[in-house]
């Protein structure tokens, strides 16, 4: 997501964004109607990821950068997202179990 991006949601009112939802969700899922959603509520998150520009990975420290024998675990490790933070608690673990 874009700086851009970011702002142009937050600027976008609720209901333009329940409709690019939807035609988003018909993208993706084709053979799906979704002609009868029905928008609840919209929360504005103003951050919920690091910015992860091209490169930006090699910049990112590892499982053991902590002091010894403290392994650093968490999105930050790998890739702003859940599977980031359960991708990074796999490493950690698996460098505990070897540095035993």
């Amino acid at each position: 997501m874009t700086a851009d991006h970011d702002a142009d949601t937050e600027e976008t009112d609720s209901e333009t964004l329940a409709e690019k939802t939807q035609s988003a969700l018909s993208s993706w899922y084709p053979d799906r109607s979704f002609e009868r959603l029905e928008p609840l509520a919209t929360d504005r998150i103003p951050f919920a990821q690091f910015a992860q520009p091209p490169g930006m990975h090699d910049a990112l420290p590892g499982v053991r950068d902590g002091d010894d024998r403290i392994y650093l675990a968490g999105e930050y490790t790998e890739w702003s997202s859940i599977q980031g933070a359960m991708q990074s608690g796999r490493k950690a673990a698996a460098a505990a179990l070897e540095d035993g």
